[in-house]
């Protein structure tokens, strides 16, 4: 140790002239105060932020020239000898040079970021900050010294192996990327720059004991120090390279069972459904699932954010991210991304087809065939219909539609609304033939208010308008075939519609529930409890699921012909006001569970 100290304290006094350049250059932002502009407070947070960036630049460039003047100038020059002459070995002789010089490193750093550290307290509400902010400059100054070193070594000793080297660095980047790549796209940024801090401190582990070995067996020979020195190099970062891919592995390979659900949503009809969140013991790596509740079969995705179920609850479609144009900020910057559509059907064993078809916009409500052979994009009032077997467009209409679905493989129904002026709007219904590529309009109409919008019901019969003023939602009703006003029921400002598959129509108001026959009062229970109920959705024929949204989270099973409370299930909230296919609820926790309490995933 004794020796490691006298050599250490020798290429510190050797160098010593630099701590007379950190003085100079802590004291030269100091003429910022001497401007004549400006408040004093002012000139002082200009003098603060000159140090930092003197300070940032100046331990910069001297990391580097250390790193580069640790052994390969001596090497080159063959003056190594003078310390192999001493009883020194190469291990002795390298942590005492590499002693020396981080010492004089971390002092000269000191001394030029002590103005910004006495500046600290006026820009940040916390001096804990400093215990992320110290190590990070420091290891950062510590990766230039050794990245210094390691180059001076490789370029001074002019041999063959500088090949290798650049064939390794090549392929250890870009092994990394691809390793990387999976947890970018799901989300995982934290998690990803976590790995690249890891790696980097790995580099820096494996050059300051590589540094030992390359002197130990290379000693005075230039060239074998540096084929010694890629050696243990190459072979640490190897070793890192397979943790890494391995830690990789086990975070993707998470199942639905494995995920925070931080989002579900269900399809329209069946037991399926959609889940994403973050995963347990992964930190910010997201993942989703498509999950079928009563088989427990399930369709990985990645999708970033939801999925559309098409109206059978029989296929799905998603926009997942292009990988190679999805790197953000970690290596190509805030490139602009690609995305493409992925489609698949809602069965055991499914797997997702990758449509190759990419748009370059991140949202849009698609909806898919339920052979998965066609698949529609409705984003920025253009509604287009792709054949997936051939990729390629069948037709675009320009439309501003809030809703846009098959009815059949040939056939597109669109929903429209447009602003005329002010308050009022022209809201549409509209059939657009792929086959003949000819528009019907199906229903047309004009209504007031600050929206408005116009869609098919449930009953497939009946075209429903609605209008909100001021909070206010009136409803009226058409018949889609002959377009003839209907009557509709009596309602109040606050009440909610809907129309059952049988055409009954369903008014949800404070406290009670109705049920209709055209305006024929067919039922009428009250909810006790229930200030605002919801209706949710038809649990078998005749019986219904009923959700309160008031604080009491309340949900019910009623029998609508009979206007019969058949079940109550308190702290259990359905877990979407909207009509769905499979029985979930939220509970007091915030889990998704069945109606018995047991967790789904």
């Amino acid at each position: 140790m004794s020796n490691v100290m006298a050599i250490a304290r020798r290429e510190f006094s050797e160098r010593s002239f630099v701590l007379i350049v950190a003085v100079v250059i802590t004291a030269a932002p100091l003429l910022a105060l001497l401007v004549p502009r400006g408040t004093m407070q002012e000139r002082v947070a200009a003098f603060a932020m000159l140090s930092s960036i003197l300070a940032a630049a100046f331990t910069g460039g001297l990391s580097i020239l250390l790193g580069v003047s640790l052994t390969g100038r001596e090497l080159t020059e063959k003056r190594m000898s003078f310390y192999f002459s001493r009883p020194l070995s190469g291990s002795q002789i390298w942590f005492g040079k590499l002693a020396g010089a981080v010492a004089l490193l971390f002092t000269c750093g000191t001394i030029t970021f002590l103005p910004a550290l006495f500046y600290y307290p006026r820009v940040s509400a916390s001096w804990s900050r400093l215990a992320v902010v110290i190590p990070y400059f420091a290891a950062a100054a510590l990766a230039l010294l050794f990245a210094g070193h390691t180059l001076s070594t490789i370029f001074r000793s002019r041999s063959r192996w500088l090949i290798l080297d650049l064939v390794a660095a090549i392929a250890f980047v870009v092994a990394l990327r691809a390793v990387l790549t999976p947890l970018v796209t799901h989300g995982a940024t934290m998690l990803s720059v976590g790995i690249v801090h890891f790696t980097v401190l790995a580099f820096i582990v494996a050059v300051a004991i590589g540094g030992a070995w390359q002197l130990s067996r290379g000693r005075v020979d230039a060239r074998r120090n540096h084929r010694e020195l890629s050696r243990f190099l190459w072979a640490s970062m190897a070793v890192v390279l397979a943790i890494v891919f391995a830690f990789t592995r086990w975070v993707v390979a998470a199942g639905p069972h494995d995920i925070t659900c931080r989002w579900v949503e269900r399809a329209p009809a069946g037991s399926w459904i959609f889940a994403s969140g973050f995963t347990k013991h992964r930190y910010d790596f997201t993942k989703s699932f498509l999950y079928d509740v009563s088989s427990g079969a399930f369709i990985e995705t990645n999708a970033l954010g939801t999925v559309d179920f098409n109206r059978s609850g029989s296929a799905a479609a998603w926009l997942e991210p292009e990988v190679h144009s999805f790197l953000p900020g970690l290596f190509r910057g805030a490139a602009r991304p690609t995305w493409e559509v992925v489609a698949t059907r809602l069965a055991p064993g499914a797997k997702p087809v990758r449509t190759g078809i990419f748009i370059d916009f991140n949202w849009a409500i698609l909806d898919v065939t339920p052979d998965v052979s066609r698949v529609l994009v409705n984003h920025d009032s253009l509604v287009t219909v792709y054949d997936i077997g051939a990729r390629k467009s069948l037709g675009t209409v320009l439309a501003t539609a809030t809703d846009a679905h098959f009815i059949s493989p040939d056939v597109v129904r669109l929903s429209s609304h447009k602003r005329e002026h002010g308050t009022t709007w022209t809201v549409s219904i509209r059939e657009y033939d792929l086959r003949r590529r000819a528009m019907t309009t199906r229903f047309e109409s004009t209504a007031t208010g600050d929206s408005a919008f116009a869609f098919v019901a449930r009953d497939d019969r009946t075209i429903i308008v609605r209008t909100n003023n001021a909070g206010v939602l009136k409803f009226r009703l058409y018949d889609l075939a002959s377009g003839a006003e209907l009557p509709v029921p009596p309602m109040s400002e606050k009440s909610a519609l809907q129309i059952l598959p049988d055409g009954r129509r369903v008014i949800a108001d404070r406290g009670s529930l109705s049920v209709y026959r055209d305006t024929t009062l067919v039922s009428r229970f009250d909810l006790p409890g229930a200030p605002a109920p919801v209706v949710h959705f038809e649990l078998e024929p005749g019986k219904w699921i009923i959700g309160d949204a008031g604080p009491a989270r309340m949900s019910m099973l009623v029998d609508l012909d009979r206007g019969v409370i058949l079940k109550k299930a308190p702290g259990l909230m359905p877990l979407e006001l909207q009509q769905g296919g499979t029985l979930l609820f939220v509970d007091e926790k915030g889990e998704v569970v069945t109606w018995d309490r047991k967790p789904i995933l």
